[in-house]
């Protein structure tokens, strides 16, 4: 478990009618730097985990310069095999200013979402479109990788232990 690490501002927990809500707030992941890449700004994502599913929904973000309709995710560490692979449900596109903005979602088991963040290394967020042969990548920085991951594991903990709890 992670320790030390300050969780205000970070996630709100609420009582839900099917049990606990957890939700972490937006996040930005950095934008690879290939020149050729459209995505110029971080992605901005979210997760939501209701205690009575086992699944943790991931709302992502994505601004571009030219229309981007991601189709799929693959979630993985340091390009190797896929950690998650997942077909994205679209919720908009939309046209802001100079960039197109699309707003996605995915869902992924709580057990992936718990190795996703104990990894030692920040994953990459490969987003691939069938519309357009490219893709945009997003990873956080090694740097920082130890102080973010550190918050998502204790948010973890003190979800595993509230439903230990609950099943008592």
């Amino acid at each position: 478990m992670a320790v030390g690490q300050e969780l205000g501002g970070f996630y709100k927990q609420s009582i839900h009618p099917e049990g606990l809500l957890y939700f972490i707030f937006p996040q930005q992941m950095p934008a690879s730097k290939n020149r050729k890449s459209i995505g110029k700004k971080a992605l901005s994502y979210d997760y939501t985990y209701l205690d009575s599913r086992d699944s943790v929904t991931l709302l992502m973000t994505m601004n571009t310069t030219e229309p981007f309709i991601p189709d799929s995710l693959i979630i993985s560490e340091n390009s190797k095999n896929p950690i998650i692979k997942r077909n994205l449900t679209i919720l908009y596109v939309e046209a802001k200013g100079k960039h197109w903005v699309a707003r996605t979602k995915a869902q992924m088991a709580f057990e992936e979402w718990i190795y996703l963040y104990s990894c030692k290394t920040p994953p990459q967020y490969i987003f691939t479109s069938k519309e357009k042969a490219l893709s945009l990548i997003y990873s956080n920085n090694e740097r920082n990788w130890k102080k973010i991951s550190g918050k998502f594991q204790k948010i973890q903990e003190l979800i595993k232990i509230n439903r230990i709890r609950k099943n008592e």
